[in-house]
C-alpha cells in the first residue's frame, strides 16, 4: 500500500499525478484490492486511526512518514470507490485532519507536503457528493488550499467559481495558476483565448482587448475577474455572432459535423452564462440546441450525486424545458454578496 504512493505537492512519494488527459485535476488509481466497497470499513479505520504498523526498522528509515502516507492513500481510495460511508470521515479529515502525532512520531523533513486534508479534498471530489461543496469552499477560503480547487472542479458546482477566482491570485506558482485557469474553464464551460508574446513577455486576450497586456504573474487573475464582471455580455456576444451560422448549418449542411462542432464551440464559448440564451431558443422551438445544452452542462461521471444536473442529448423539447425549470438555479452564477 505504501510503496506505490506519493506526494500531492511533489516530494518523495507519488500518490496522485497530473496527466495530459484533458482533465484539470490530478489522477489517482488505487491498487487492486483497495478499489472495492468491501474494503471501505478497513480504509475508514486506516484514515481515522492509522494502520497497525509493525516494521519499526522501515518506519524509522523514513522518519515515521509511512503510516501517515497510508492514511492519505486510504482517503484517495475511499473517494474513488464512491461509497456513501466515506463521506463523514472524509469531511472530518478535510476540516480537522492532523498527523496523529500522539500515535506516530514523524520526523521526515517532507512531512508538511502530506496534509491529510489535501487528500481528503481530492477524495471528496472523486466521491461526487454535492454536499461537499460547502465544506470545500470553506477549506479553500480558510487557507487557499490548491487541493480544494481540484475537489470543487470535479464536483463542477458554479457556487465555487467566485471563491476560486478570489483565491487564485494568492497561489504564486505559475503552473498552479495555469491549472486553476483550466479548472475555471471546466467549471464555467468557458473558453477564453489567451495569446502570449515571447518578445514582449506579455499575455493578451483577443476576446477582452480592453484589459491590455498582462504580466504572467497577474494574467489569469485579471482575465477571470474581467470575465466574472462581464460574463453575461460575453456570452451574449458569442451566441448572437454564431447562432445564425448554427441555424444555417442545421438547414443547409446537416451532415457537416466538423463545421457544426466548430460553430458550436464558438457559440457557447461564453460558458454556462449562455444557458439562458440556449433555453430561450429551445423554448421557441429550436430542438437542435438540446445536445448543445447537454454538452455545456456535462459533468464527469461520479458514483452518485450528479444525475439531477444533466440533460440527455436525446431529450425532447418538453423534457428539456422541464429539466431547466427544475435546475435553472443550479447553473445561475451569483455575485459574492447574493444569498443562495
Amino acid at each position: 500500500m505504501v510503496m506505490v504512493t506519493g506526494s500531492l505537492r511533489g516530494s518523495h512519494f507519488e500518490i496522485v499525478r497530473f496527466f495530459d488527459t484533458g482533465k484539470p485535476w490530478p489522477d489517482f488509481r488505487p491498487i487492486k484490492g483497495l478499489d472495492s466497497p468491501d474494503v471501505v470499513p478497513f480504509l475508514i479505520d486506516v484514515l481515522e486511526k492509522g494502520p497497525d504498523w509493525t516494521d519499526e526498522k522501515l518506519l524509522k528509515a523514513r522518519g515515521g512518514i509511512y503510516p501517515h502516507i497510508a492514511r492519505c492513500y486510504a482517503a484517495m481510495c475511499l473517494g474513488v470507490i464512491g461509497d456513501r460511508r466515506a463521506y463523514p470521515p472524509l469531511i472530518d479529515a478535510l476540516l480537522n485532519g492532523d498527523f496523529l502525532e500522539d500515535k506516530y512520531v514523524i520526523t521526515n523533513k517532507f512531512k508538511q507536503d502530506y496534509h491529510i486534508s489535501d487528500y481528503a479534498a481530492l477524495a471528496l471530489g472523486y466521491l461526487g457528493d454535492p454536499n461537499a461543496v460547502g465544506p470545500l469552499i470553506k477549506a479553500l477560503q480558510n487557507d487557499r488550499r490548491e487541493s480544494a480547487v481540484y475537489g470543487l472542479t470535479m464536483l463542477r458546482d458554479i457556487r465555487a467559481i467566485e471563491p476560486i477566482i478570489t483565491c487564485s491570485s494568492e497561489l504564486d506558482r505559475f503552473d498552479t495558476r495555469l491549472r486553476i485557469h483550466r479548472c475555471l474553464e471546466y467549471i464555467t464551460g468557458t473558453h477564453i483565448e489567451v495569446e502570449y508574446s515571447r518578445k514582449a513577455q506579455k499575455f493578451t486576450v483577443p476576446d477582452f482587448p480592453d484589459i491590455g497586456e498582462l504580466d504572467y504573474n497577474q494574467s489569469f487573475k485579471v482575465i477571470w475577474q474581467h470575465w466574472f464582471k462581464h460574463r453575461e455580455a460575453y456570452a451574449k456576444q458569442q451566441f448572437e455572432k454564431f447562432y445564425p451560422k448554427w441555424k444555417s448549418l442545421q438547414k443547409n449542411r446537416p451532415d457537416d459535423k466538423a463545421s457544426q462542432r466548430l460553430v458550436m464551440y464558438n457559440m457557447v464559448r461564453g460558458g454556462v452564462s449562455t444557458l439562458t440564451l440556449l433555453m430561450d431558443a429551445v423554448d421557441k422551438g429550436d430542438e437542435s440546441l438540446i445536445p448543445v445544452v447537454s454538452r455545456l452542462t456535462h459533468i464527469e461521471k461520479r458514483r452518485f450525486g450528479t444525475k439531477v444536473l444533466v440533460i440527455d442529448p436525446k431529450s425532447t423539447r418538453t423534457e428539456c424545458l422541464a429539466w431547466w425549470k427544475n435546475n435553472k438555479d443550479k447553473w445561475e452564477i451569483l455575485d459574492p454578496n447574493d444569498e443562495r
